[in-house]
This record gives structure tokens, C-alpha cells and sequence, in this order.
């Protein structure tokens, strides 16, 4: 595995790259302290399986400079640019829990350049449940101050069904990826609304089971109560969709099973590479 850099709109950009092959593009999720590197165990298999592996540090993440605006929108035509800055495309994209919003509208949006995506744990991709009396709370995702190694111990755990894969290397890694100007642009992005979505627009969850075919959504069933009634109603609802719950893992997937992620991902990934670009 090859630490890389690059500049890609002014900034920064650091990335993982190994192998060969079919490119797949893997973004991290939204917790502070994530990086490229939650990829790190999977990296390998997936590249020995004929696939040319690449993991980006988003902007404000890891070691990718802090952008002038940081919204979901803008970290939607970062992953964009960054594709343009090294020739990707097309690409099947992997998005873990926020980024899978990114990776469905690329995939939706420009399927030419994003022929398919695998989403792990993003919750607003499934269906609402019907029997819920309240909205689902959102996930904790950082601290009001900078993170001590037990704020991180307690935030990651908390997506973790294998608390023994919090090493104190892992900690570590991820507390120095969390102060400083990570911190900084924690506390940007919490403090910057939004972006409007236009009126009348199809519920992402919904554009999901209209385009069945360009994704695999994958959650760990101990993810949140309400996972398998509403990946249940995904089934239902969107009966050509790919979708996998599996036992044991919670919200990190690539984590809490990595064999099964790799395991998946595979074929789904070298299939769409050989499948014709719409």
C-alpha cells in the first residue's frame, strides 16, 4: 500500500493506492478521526482480488488540507475533481456511512464515471420506519472540544461490535487525526447549515430503489434498533435491490467484518467493470 499525495482544487489531498486492475474508490465516513486509513485492513484482499484500490482522506480529514466551504455538496464535487486530478472513471465507489450519500448521487448523477457503489451503514439510504414514534437520533460523530483518547475510545466504540479491534495503536492513530486543524474543521462543518435540497425532490432512499441495479447496500444488523424492520422494507419495496445484513457488526463494516466486506465487494465490483457504461 502506497501513501500518496496530490492537489485537487488548491488543496492538499492525501490518498491510499494499491494494485491493479478495476479501480474502486473508497470514502470514509463523517466520525471524527476518520481517514483513508479505516480502509487499511481491507485495502490488501481487495487489491489481491484483480482491483486497482485507491482511499481518499476527504477535505477537512486525515491529511487533506481544510476547503473554504465544507458541505455534503462540496465534498460531493471534491470526490469529483479528485477523480478528474488521477484520470479515474469509470469507478465503482464504496461509501461508508455519510459518504454514502456521495456515492449515490455520483453514481446516479454521472454514471459514466461512477458505474456502481457499495454503501456500508448509511441509515438515510433505507426506508423510514413506519413504527417509529420519534425521528432516530442522529449519531454522535464528535465533541464540543478537542478529543481526549477516551472521546475517542467512547465515539468509535460506539460504532463497533468488536471492541477488541480498539487497539491503543488504533486509538492513537485516530486521536492525532482528530486535533488540530481536523478539529478545526470538525467544528466548521458543524457549524455550516446544510445545503437546501430543491423542492419536490425524489427522497435519496427512494432514487436508491428506482436505480436497483448500480448498488449493494451492506449494515451490520447490531447497527441501530430499527436496522433489519427497515432493511426488511428495502426488500419489499425495491425487490431487485442488492442489500446484506450481517450478524456481529455494527455500524463500522469494514471493521467488524472486513472478510464479509471484501468478500462482497468483489464480484459486485469486477462485474460492474465489465458490464457496458450507460
Amino acid at each position: 500500500m502506497q501513501e500518496r499525495e496530490t492537489r485537487v482544487d488548491g488543496l492538499r489531498t492525501r490518498y491510499l493506492e494499491e494494485g491493479e486492475g478495476p479501480v474502486l474508490l473508497l470514502l470514509h465516513g463523517a466520525l471524527i478521526g476518520s481517514s483513508a486509513d479505516v480502509w487499511e485492513r481491507t485495502m490488501g484482499p481487495l487489491a489481491a482480488a484483480g482491483l486497482r484500490v485507491v482511499a481518499l482522506d476527504r477535505p477537512g480529514y486525515g491529511g487533506t488540507d481544510i476547503p473554504p466551504v465544507d458541505n455534503i455538496d462540496y465534498q460531493r464535487k471534491f470526490v469529483g475533481m479528485f477523480m478528474n486530478a488521477l484520470g479515474l472513471g469509470p469507478v465503482c465507489m464504496v461509501g461508508h456511512s455519510q459518504s454514502g450519500q456521495i456515492a449515490v448521487r455520483l453514481a446516479i448523477e454521472e454514471p459514466n464515471r461512477v458505474s456502481r457503489a457499495i454503501i456500508l451503514g448509511t441509515a438515510s439510504l433505507l426506508p423510514p420506519n413506519p413504527d417509529a414514534k420519534t425521528p432516530p437520533a442522529a449519531v454522535e460523530e464528535g465533541t464540543t472540544s478537542e478529543p481526549t483518547v477516551e472521546d475517542i475510545r467512547r465515539l468509535t466504540g460506539a460504532q463497533l461490535y468488536h471492541q477488541e479491534l480498539l487497539t491503543p495503536e488504533v486509538l492513537q492513530q485516530r486521536l492525532a487525526l482528530a486535533v488540530g486543524k481536523n478539529f478545526e474543521a470538525f467544528t466548521r462543518r458543524r457549524e455550516t447549515p446544510a445545503p437546501p435540497r430543491p423542492a419536490g425532490e425524489t427522497p435519496l432512499w427512494r432514487q436508491v430503489g428506482e436505480h436497483a441495479e448500480s448498488f449493494f447496500l451492506i449494515y451490520g444488523r447490531e447497527d441501530r434498533p430499527d436496522t433489519d424492520r427497515r432493511c426488511q422494507l428495502a426488500r419489499e419495496m425495491f425487490p431487485g435491490l442488492r442489500l446484506a445484513v450481517l450478524d456481529h457488526c455494527k455500524h463500522i463494516v469494514q471493521w467488524d467484518a472486513a472478510d464479509e466486506f471484501v468478500r462482497l465487494t468483489v464480484p459486485f465490483a469486477l462485474e460492474g467493470a465489465a458490464a457496458p457504461v450507460s
